[in-house]
C-alpha cells in the first residue's frame, strides 16, 4: 500500500505516505487471525478512494464484524460483509465520510478506535460515547501524532471527539509488551509442575523485589486482585477496592473488574463512589440505614 517499513535489531522505522497517499493492493489483504488488525484497518480503508478485499482464516472469519459495519455505514461508508455479518470485508472506494456522534452499544476499545481511525477522513469531528471505559491507547497514541482528540467524562458517559487533522506529527513510540503475548507463556508455567516464569516489562514485573509496603496503593490492589485470581473463582467480592486511591488508579483498579465481569465473571462491590456504581448491572443502595433496589438488570 506504499509505506516502507525496515526493521534494526527491536525498532521499526515506518515512512509514512500521509492520509491520502495510501496506494490500491494490488491483491486481497489477508490478515490471519487478527481481529484487532481487521476492525482497525476498516476504520482507515473506509476513507480510501480505492476498494480493499479483507481476508483472514477460519477463526477470524467466523467473527462477528456487524459492530463496526454499522456506525461505519452510518458514516457513508460503502462496506459489505457476507450474509452472517462476518469476514470477508469488502469495503468500496469512498466518496467521503461524514462526521458522526456515536454510542458505543458495549465496551470495546476496538470499535471505538475503528471510528476513531474513520474520523480521520471524516468531513467533520466524530464523536464516541462510552458508559465503561476501554483501554485509551488510541487516544494516547492520536494525542502523540499531534490528532485534536477532546476526551469528556461526566458520572454516565465518557466521550471522546477526534477532529480531522491536515497532517500528522512525526514521532517516536516505545511499544511496552502486553498481557495478551504473555498469557501463553503464563498458561504454561501454571500447568508445569514447580515452575517458575519471570514476564519482563510487562504490568508488575518491575515491582518484583519490593516489599508490600514499598508499592503504592493502586499497586497493592492490582496484587490484591491478582491473588484472588490464583483459584479462577467465578464470584469476587470487593470491599472498597477503591479506598484510599487516587482517581487514576481507582480507575485502573476498575477497569481491571470490569474486564473480569466480561469473561463471565460475577463481581460484587461495596463502594462509596456513584460514578463506579452506576457502572453496576445490579445497583443497592444503603440510606440511613434503609436498603433500596436502584436497579436489577441482570
Amino acid at each position: 500500500m506504499g509505506v516502507s517499513i525496515s526493521r534494526t535489531d527491536n525498532k521499526l522505522a515506518v515512512q509514512g505516505v500521509g492520509l491520502n497517499r495510501l496506494k490500491e493492493p494490488n491483491s486481497e489483504l489477508y490478515l490471519g487471525n487478527s481481529g484487532t488488525s481487521m476492525r482497525l484497518m476498516s476504520g482507515i480503508l473506509s476513507g480510501q478512494k480505492f476498494p480493499t478485499l479483507l481476508t483472514g482464516d477460519s477463526s477470524l472469519s467466523s467473527r462477528p464484524m456487524e459492530r463496526i459495519i454499522t456506525p461505519l455505514k452510518l458514516m457513508v461508508s460503502s462496506i459489505i460483509s457476507n450474509s452472517e455479518g462476518n469476514p470477508p470485508i469488502k469495503i468500496q472506494p469512498s466518496l467521503g465520510l461524514n462526521s458522526l456522534s456515536y454510542e458505543l452499544p458495549i465496551a470495546s476499545a476496538q470499535i471505538k478506535s475503528c471510528l476513531m481511525f474513520a474520523g480521520l477522513y471524516a468531513n467533520g469531528p466524530v464523536t464516541v460515547i462510552e458508559h465503561l471505559e476501554t483501554r485509551n491507547h488510541t487516544e494516547l497514541m492520536f494525542q502523540q501524532f499531534g490528532i485534536a482528540v477532546e476526551v469528556n467524562e461526566t458520572r454516565k458517559a465518557r466521550k471522546i471527539k477526534v477532529t480531522p487533522p491536515k497532517s500528522f506529527l512525526a514521532t517516536d513510540i516505545n511499544i511496552p509488551a502486553d498481557f495478551s503475548s504473555a498469557s501463553f507463556f503464563i498458561l504454561a508455567a501454571l500447568i508445569t509442575p514447580e515452575s517458575e516464569l519471570l514476564i519482563k516489562n510487562v504490568g508488575m514485573s518491575s515491582r518484583i523485589n519490593h516489599f508490600p509496603n514499598e508499592l503504592s496503593g493502586g499497586e497493592n490492589q492490582r496484587i490484591a486482585i491478582a491473588r484472588a485470581l490464583i483459584n479462577d473463582p467465578d464470584i469476587i467480592l470487593a470491599d472498597e477496592p477503591t479506598g484510599s486511591l487516587d482517581s487514576e488508579n481507582a480507575k485502573l483498579i476498575f477497569k481491571i473488574l470490569f474486564n473480569l465481569k466480561n469473561k463471565n465473571r460475577i463481581i460484587i462491590f461495596a463502594t462509596h463512589n456513584r460514578y463506579f456504581a452506576n457502572m453496576a448491572d445490579c445497583k443497592i443502595m444503603m440510606n440511613d440505614g434503609n436498603i433500596q433496589i436502584i436497579n436489577a438488570t441482570i
